[in-house]
């Protein structure tokens, strides 16, 4: 489970990369173990996004928890072309429901 300062890290970077690397960022998720993001790489810039933030949030997230260990798996993101509309919505509402599906939030 995230807290609400790694929530907020997570937000700042995102937003604050998209302008630079040309993304377009549709729906995105972070969890403590992992992340999905809905995304249109507009300029092919994909690559350089997510190796960017990757780096970004494991070092602000390892000095946060007073780490020095791998955060992320060293392994390429899985990355799923969303081939039209239909597919991009549905993965949408997997991205934003999923923590629900998995029992991850709490009731107010």
């Amino acid at each position: 489970m995230t807290t609400s300062t790694e929530n907020v890290l997570f937000v700042w970077a995102v937003t604050g990369r998209v302008a630079s690397d040309g993304v377009v960022v549709h729906a995105y998720c972070f969890m403590s173990n992992h992340v999905h993001i809905v995304m249109t790489d507009v300029h092919g810039k994909r690559p350089e996004f997510c190796r960017w933030l990757f780096e970004f949030t494991a070092k602000c997230l390892n000095a946060h928890w007073g780490r020095w260990e791998n955060l992320w798996a060293s392994e390429p993101p899985s990355v799923v072309r969303l081939a039209d509309a239909d597919a991009q919505l549905e993965k949408a509402v997997y991205t934003l429901t999923n923590p629900d599906e998995l029992k991850l939030t709490f009731a107010a």
